[in-house]
């Protein structure tokens, strides 16, 4: 009988122990263990379930910290689910309501703040006028940045382990153009972040002059004096510097591929008829890209090359000049004192005149000998030729009339009058009106 009671005090206080005991310490989910690692305990969930053995099938309480939850599981195993906010958090459960007896802590991160990163093309890598405007002639160019805490940065393909700075070379080139550039960065917990860049890869060289043309400079209130306008094309260049007559010329700092600068007639001091040469200095563009350039010639003329510039001049007297190419204008100006017919020679058969009013509307169409009816004013001549180095005079003379006008002009045009024949056409001049034309 006495083995009986010893027997039954054994099982009592060993069920006693038992349940005296605590829990063994709860294990975060893999599953909700997010990142790099699924039993790291870091996680960006701020939804987590923890686990254990729970083979009494005891009633097991949550806790955090030493706050007791609602949460509790009876099952084996057991399974609690909590909402959790940022930060660190000490896991710790109970059974059978003995809430004294907590487990061992399970310390988890909640860390929901992706990680900063930053991208830039390395300075090294940004060929040019500039290291810092991302314009390189480099196809494998360096890019580099930085991240604020541990993180897998990700770009081209490859992986960096790093907590502060990070550099990638590209091993394949970049196609000329502008490439974006992107990097990841993803950190322990799983929170990802990028970050991305721009580079223009410009591997070519291209200058060119288009054109020299007589000009003028323009300001708010006149015209200035003529001079040349030189134009030119280019793929990107912030300056560009050219010699003529071993004087040299800079262009303004522009960022346009297309452009030009005025240099006006007295800053080059030109001989006239003489053949010049423009030569570009060898140019280095934004990229860093050399380009050798073609020269391209013009002839000075310094001649009324513009109809705002145009060599004012006296009828009557003879002007020999010069056509020196098919590009090339001479500008002339005359008034008319009074209504009459004015004469125009070139003595060259390829040298074509033009009377143009100021607006430039022409009153006739073009030819080396003809006459005109004007009317009291001014007008241009303009002298073009087909042939190159036309020298030719150009001869003028007027038939002119009184500015007086006679109420009986046409009764009296018999005894007051003059027929002019211009071309086929006859024209009546009565006190300087025309009052009657035939043919």
């Amino acid at each position: 009988m006495q083995l009986f009671f010893k027997l039954l005090a054994i099982l009592f206080f060993s069920a006693v122990l038992v349940n005296a005991s605590a829990p063994a310490t709860p294990d975060l989910n893999a599953t909700y263990d997010t990142g790099s690692s699924d039993t790291d305990n870091i996680t960006s969930s701020t939804t987590l379930t923890f686990t254990g053995a729970n083979p009494n099938h005891s009633l097991i309480t949550l806790f955090i910290g030493t706050t007791k939850q609602t949460v509790t599981s009876s099952t084996d195993p057991y399974s609690l689910t909590q909402n959790f906010s940022e930060g660190t958090h000490e896991i710790r459960v109970s059974g059978d309501n003995n809430d004294s007896n907590l487990s061992s802590p399970l310390s988890v991160t909640v860390d929901t703040t992706p990680p900063n990163i930053t991208i830039s093309l390395d300075p090294s890598s940004d060929s040019g006028v500039s290291n810092s405007d991302k314009i390189t002639n480099d196809t494998t160019p360096t890019v580099s940045g930085t991240v604020d805490e541990q993180a897998i940065v990700t770009i081209d393909s490859t992986d960096y382990n790093t907590s502060s700075s990070w550099s990638h070379t590209y091993t394949t080139s970049l196609s000329d153009g502008s490439n974006s550039i992107n990097a990841s960065a993803t950190d322990v917990a799983g929170n990802t972040n990028s970050a991305a860049i721009y580079i223009t890869i410009d591997t070519s060289s291209y200058i060119q002059i288009d054109y020299i043309t007589p000009a003028v400079s323009s300001t708010d209130t006149a015209f200035e004096e003529t001079g040349y306008l030189i134009g030119y094309s280019s793929d990107g260049y912030p300056s560009v510097s050219f010699t003529i007559d071993s004087q040299s010329f800079t262009t303004p700092t522009t960022t346009n591929t297309s452009s030009s600068i005025f240099i006006p007639n007295s800053n080059l001091n030109l001989t006239e008829g003489t053949t010049y040469t423009v030569s570009l200095d060898s140019q280095t563009d934004v990229a860093g890209n050399v380009a050798t350039l073609t020269d391209k010639t013009f002839i000075f003329d310094k001649i009324g090359n513009d109809n705002a510039n145009a060599k004012p001049i006296k009828i009557g007297t003879n002007y020999n000049e010069m056509i020196y190419d098919t590009t090339d204008r001479d500008y002339f100006m005359f008034e008319m004192p009074s209504k009459g017919v004015v004469t125009l020679d070139s003595n060259n058969t390829n040298v074509n005149l033009e009377i143009l009013t100021l607006n430039d509307l022409n009153l006739t169409a073009p030819a080396s000998s003809y006459s005109h009816y004007l009317n009291k004013g001014s007008y241009l001549i303009r002298a073009t030729s087909d042939v190159n180095g036309s020298d030719y005079t150009l001869q003028t003379s007027i038939v002119k009339y009184g500015d007086e006008i006679d109420a009986e002009a046409i009764p009296r045009a018999l005894n007051r009058s003059l027929v002019y024949d211009i071309g086929s056409t006859s024209y009546l001049i009565a006190d300087g009106e025309q009052v009657y034309s035939s043919g």
